[in-house]
């Protein structure tokens, strides 16, 4: 039986990371043998991170995964799977797995898939701030190129091509930005800016808002790991629903706007 313990280091001496979506290492161990293997997280993006350790996690065959804890939303993915989610431990890689062997050998299993005996701490509080700072800071070159880029593309794509792909009709906009907003995803900052320079070129606010919700929330790009974790069938329902829905929101931002 294979489990995969959130870890601070390589080995089994390493701590267990108290958050599951920013631990560097991934340890799937065989709880066996003890051989283990190491997945690398620690240079992924915030963003790729749950779909890639997951699919990883599904593909070595881990039953259980280990961490401090685990945000509920990578929680449903693994649990759907029939794997155990365990949160709410401490100490070292090795005495995890030594404290999980022997709760499997004396049928102490909980019998709910997520254990979670570790409440909100200072400690715990202190952490988002120091993610929240770091995650802004990541985020500023990343704008700032954004700008830059947006600056050469206003030099090269002049109002007449923008005009000739958004052609003010409210459905064809609307399903125009959708589906630019789908492929072009990426941080939600970002599509602000892209936004108030399609306006001031005269796109229509249908077009705009359409892109602005797809933007961050439907991506086409990761699509193929969606069907991998979640299956087929809800991965795109998700998108095709997603898709509608932000047609509708385009609809109502912009009849709302009128208003005022």
């Amino acid at each position: 039986m294979k489990i995969a313990v959130a870890a601070k280091g390589k080995d089994l001496n390493a701590q267990v990371c108290e958050r599951f979506g920013s631990c560097p290492y991934i340890l799937i161990i065989d709880t066996e043998t003890l051989e283990y293997e190491v997945l690398p997280a620690g240079n992924l993006s915030p963003r790729s991170f749950p779909a890639e350790v997951l699919t990883n996690i599904l593909r070595m065959g881990a039953s259980t995964v280990i961490a401090g804890f685990m945000s509920p939303r990578l929680v449903g993915p693994l649990t759907s799977k029939g794997i155990e989610v365990v949160t709410g431990v401490r100490g070292s890689v090795a005495e995890v797995v030594d404290a999980y062997r022997k709760r499997k050998l004396d049928t102490l299993a909980a019998s709910e898939s997520v254990i979670n005996i570790r409440g909100k701490t200072a400690e715990e509080v202190r952490w988002a701030l120091r993610k929240t700072g770091r995650e802004f800071l990541s985020i500023v070159p990343v704008l700032i190129g954004v700008i830059l880029l947006i600056g050469l593309c206003e030099a090269f794509i002049n109002k007449k091509f923008l005009l000739s792909i958004f052609s003010g009709n409210p459905l064809e906009d609307s399903i125009m930005g959708a589906f630019w907003g789908s492929i072009l995803i990426g941080n939600p900052v970002n599509s602000y800016v892209i936004g108030d320079v399609l306006l001031k070129n005269g796109v229509s606010l249908y077009a705009v808002a359409a892109f602005l919700t797809t933007w961050v929330t439907v991506g086409f790009v990761q699509l193929p790991v969606e069907i991998e974790i979640l299956g087929a069938r809800f991965a795109i329902s998700r998108l095709l629903v997603s898709v509608l829905v932000f047609i509708m929101v385009a609809y109502s931002t912009a009849w709302l706007m009128q208003l005022f």
